[in-house]
């Protein structure tokens, strides 16, 4: 593996947690249904490869949505699977704000493996909660994206 690939696979399985880790419970802090297939079928492309079952009867809608979320991506390569699955995970609380917000409350224990307690205004308490959300948001797209980062 290139240390291109190796980094792209490192930032994945960073994403992968955080979204194994979304919340079920509530229904508001889950991604919407075309958005959870965009993920299932980047994530079969990532970790399979090319749609490789046969074609599900449409009357098993689920079953049918998501073999076509994964077949209409054809011949990606994995690692370019990869990196979209992230980039996917960064757009979606980029365009969703409140749930990361509440991903970050309910779920502190993602970032346990990174150094989030060492920002010094979080530390500390001192900063109002539109900056310490830029702040944080910040850290979270850094430890998807450091090499370093565990």
């Amino acid at each position: 593996m290139t240390s291109i690939a190796h980094h792209i696979h490192a930032r994945f399985c960073r994403a992968m947690t955080v979204v194994h880790d979304m919340p079920t419970e509530e229904p508001g802090l889950q991604p919407i249904p075309s958005d959870k297939l965009k993920f299932y079928g980047l994530y079969k492309q990532a970790t399979v490869g090319p749609c490789n079952t046969p074609k599900p009867s449409s009357r098993h809608l689920v079953d049918y949505a998501k073999w076509k979320a994964w077949y209409r991506l054809g011949q990606m390569d994995p690692v370019d699977a990869k990196n979209l699955y992230v980039n996917a995970l960064v757009e979606l609380f980029l365009e969703v704000p409140h749930i990361f917000f509440i991903f970050l409350c309910t779920r502190p224990a993602i970032f346990s493996r990174c150094t989030l307690h060492n920002i010094p205004l979080l530390r500390h308490g001192s900063c109002d909660a539109r900056r310490c959300f830029v702040l944080v948001f910040s850290f979270f797209c850094l430890y998807l994206v450091h090499p370093s980062a565990r």
